[in-house]
C-alpha cells in the first residue's frame, strides 16, 4: 500500500514539497519496496524529507542528494541502518541548497557523525550553507571539546543543538570549559539558538556563568540559549529586575573571588530568553 501511495503522490501531486513517513508496523519486504520506489520517483522538487521508519541506506543517500532538498530530518530510533550513519549522510555535503540537518540516533552514531562532518566540511563547502544542525540521542554520550570543535567550520550556523536526553542514567561526562564555549560563540556570531548539555540529567561541569557574558557580547542575534548543567558550586545568588530586563548572577568558585555579572541591561540577552537548568 505504501508504494502505491508514494507513486500516486509523485504522479498526481508534482508540486508536493514535504514527505513525512511514519509507520508503526513494517516488514523487510515493504521497506525494500518503498525504498526502491522513492529512488525511482525522483521527486526533484522535494524540499523537506522527514523519516522515522526503516528505510534502506541507498534510498537515504538518494533522497539527501535531491537538488532542491533544504531540510533533512532522520530519526533512527526503533530501527538500525545497515550502513554506518556517516556513510549515509556524507553525500549531503554535495547538496547545493541543504540548510537544515536534524538527526536523532544512538550514542555511538553521534561520535561517528560529528567526526565525519569534521573531516569533510572544510573541503566540501557545507560550512557556508548549513544554518541548522541538530544532533540528539536518547542515550548517554560524552559531550566533549572534540564534539563542539566539529561544528566550528559552520560559520553561518543559526541554530546548534547537541543534546542527550537520557532520563535514567546520571551522566558524569560533561567536560566542557568556559574556553570551549567562548571559542564556539566567537566562531559563530550569527547564532540565534544554542543548546548544549544533557537533559534532564544534572551534570557536574567546569562551565561558569562567565560564558553567558561572552555569549551575550559575541552572539548579538541570539534569541534562545539553553545550557543544561549543575551550577550549584558556582552560583551564590540570582537577582532579576523586571523593569530593566536584566538578571544579576553572583559567581563564586575556588580560584576567583565572587563577582557579579549583569546580562540584559549591558549585554544582548534579555532574562526571558535565558534558560538554565538548575
Amino acid at each position: 500500500m505504501l508504494p502505491l501511495i508514494l507513486s500516486t503522490l509523485s504522479t498526481l501531486s508534482p508540486d508536493v514539497q514535504e514527505i513525512q513517513i511514519e509507520r508503526l508496523f513494517h516488514s523487510p519486504s515493504t521497506e525494500e519496496a518503498s525504498s526502491e520506489l522513492l529512488m525511482r520517483c525522483n521527486p526533484y522538487h522535494l524540499r523537506k524529507y522527514n523519516v522515522d521508519s526503516p528505510i534502506s541506506a541507498a534510498a537515504l543517500r538518494h533522497i539527501i542528494q535531491l537538488p532542491s532538498l533544504e531540510k533533512f530530518w532522520l530519526v533512527v530510533d526503533t530501527f538500525r541502518l545497515l550502513d554506518p550513519l556517516p556513510v549515509v549522510l556524507l553525500p549531503a555535503i554535495k547538496n547545493p541548497v541543504l540548510t537544515s540537518i536534524f538527526v536523532e540516533c544512538s550514542a555511538a552514531d553521534v561520535a561517528q557523525l560529528m567526526e565525519a562532518f569534521q573531516l569533510t566540511a572544510a573541503t566540501c563547502g557545507i560550512q557556508e550553507r548549513l544554518q541548522e544542525f541538530r544532533v540528539r540521542s536518547q542515550e548517554e554520550f560524552k559531550i566533549s571539546p572534540e564534539v563542539i570543535t566539529c561544528t566550528l567550520p559552520f560559520k553561518n550556523l543559526m541554530s546548534l543543538q547537541v543534546l542527550s536526553e537520557c532520563s535514567t542514567v546520571i551522566c558524569q561526562t560533561f567536560d566542557l570549559t568556559d574556553d570551549h564555549i567562548n571559542l564556539l560563540t566567537k566562531a559563530m556570531p550569527r547564532l540565534e539558538s544554542l543548546a548544549i548539555g544533557e537533559e534532564p540529567c544534572r551534570v557536574p561541569s567546569q562551565i561558569t556563568f562567565k560564558s553567558l557574558y561572552t555569549i551575550s557580547n559575541w552572539c548579538t542575534w541570539l534569541a534562545n540559549l539553553q545550557i543544561h548543567f549543575n551550577p550549584a558550586s558556582f552560583v551564590t545568588r540570582v537577582d532579576s529586575d523586571s523593569e530593566t530586563g536584566s538578571v544579576a548572577l553572583g559567581l563564586s568558585d575556588l580560584t576567583t573571588p565572587a563577582v557579579d555579572l549583569s546580562l540584559g541591561a549591558r549585554g544582548h540577552l534579555p532574562s526571558d530568553y535565558i534558560v538554565v537548568t538548575l
